[in-house]
């Protein structure tokens, strides 16, 4: 269990990705106290409803699951969040210092940034990319090695390979 008794988070691989979810949520920048994510990735949404129940000991009952459909595409996508005030400040709290603590190729890092691409990570014919990288984790992924070239609101992963053995993805395609 991950303590929120005290002034930090204690981090670990695990709680890394959950908060590489948290920050490309939709739920950050909300005032309510809502942690939560929107995707139609059925796995993402499992992990994250396990990270919650697991790690921050959120009761099942108390996560909120709705389903929406965007108009732009048609695909439906579900939006999974839960209230906890205390939770969300300590997850901005270590936001505010990850270029600290994502400095080194560990699985700290790992799993925050396979939380990312889980997150917004896509592929196209052009390559693997990151849809809306922000500028401050762009850095952190040259400060450790994977490059990314910048078209439009897509950050294309140049060393794709060396990427996907590094957040340890092993079904997807190369």
């Amino acid at each position: 269990m991950v303590l929120l008794l005290s002034k930090r988070l204690k981090l670990d691989p695990d709680v890394c990705y959950f908060l590489a979810l948290f920050e490309y949520s939709y739920s950050k920048t909300i005032r309510e106290p809502i942690i939560g994510i929107e995707s139609n990735n059925a796995t993402t949404i499992e992990n994250f409803i396990a990270f919650a129940v697991s790690k921050f000991k959120i009761e099942p009952n108390k996560i909120i699951i709705e389903g929406n459909e965007n108009k732009n595409d048609g695909k439906s996508k579900e939006r999974v969040f839960f209230y906890n005030s205390k939770l969300k400040k300590l997850m901005l709290k270590e936001l505010e210092r990850k270029e600290k603590i994502f400095k080194y190729k560990n699985d700290y890092s790992s799993n925050y940034l396979k939380g990312i691409y889980d997150s917004c990570g896509a592929q196209n014919k052009k390559g693997m990319f990151i849809n809306g990288l922000k500028a401050d984790d762009a850095a952190i992924m040259e400060r450790l090695g994977f490059h990314t070239n910048d078209i439009a609101d897509k950050s294309y992963i140049i060393n794709k390979n060396e990427f996907l053995k590094f957040i340890k993805y092993k079904n997807m395609q190369k």
